[in-house]
């Protein structure tokens, strides 16, 4: 049988390959993923930040904290970043997992209790991607 490469796609396509990775993970180990996201609103009920991402595997990945520009200084990502260990711990987590660029947050990451396990170095350092974690004590 012949295959033919493709490079056209579209979000079903997407999520039909990640649904297939998931199954075949879930097939290996046992699949314990929870979401979690949260936000602060404001009297309008207009997201002002928040932070998304999920539970699995006994630890809680980060995909987005954001803060609009005119929030900050004012402790919410912090206060996001302390939700989050919370769930984290409720839900028996060993650690908290995100990653963050040059340009971005990373010393607010480091401030917050995180450590950089990884560094992808870019030619221009803003655009370094930088692992960070933050090993729970749950005892």
């Amino acid at each position: 049988m012949e295959l033919k490469f493709s490079d056209i796609h579209s979000k079903a396509d997407d999520e039909y390959v990640f649904e297939q990775l998931k199954e075949h993970n879930s097939n290996i180990i046992e699949r314990d993923f929870e979401p979690v996201s949260f936000y602060y609103r404001d009297e309008n009920e207009q997201i002002v930040a928040g932070l998304t991402g999920k539970t699995q595997w006994g630890g809680l990945l980060i995909d987005i904290l954001w803060v609009h520009q005119d929030y900050r200084n004012q402790s919410l990502g912090a206060k996001l970043l302390a939700k989050a260990e919370q769930i984290a711990r409720q839900r028996n987590c060993q650690n908290i997992v995100l990653e963050t660029m040059g340009f971005q947050a990373k010393d607010f990451y480091l401030q917050n209790g995180f450590a950089v396990f990884g560094v992808v170095e870019n030619a221009d350092p803003i655009l370094n991607c930088y692992y960070m974690k933050k090993v729970l004590n749950n005892s």
